[in-house]
């Protein structure tokens, strides 16, 4: 699930129900 976008509409920041995972944009791009 989306927590965040950006100004264009992307998605900057997400997080999974029921689990304490939080995974960013910018982690993303990097890996």
């Amino acid at each position: 699930i989306c927590k965040k976008y950006n100004s264009v509409g992307e998605c900057t920041e997400w997080t999974t129900l029921g689990d304490s995972q939080v995974i960013t944009f910018k982690e993303e791009a990097k890996a």
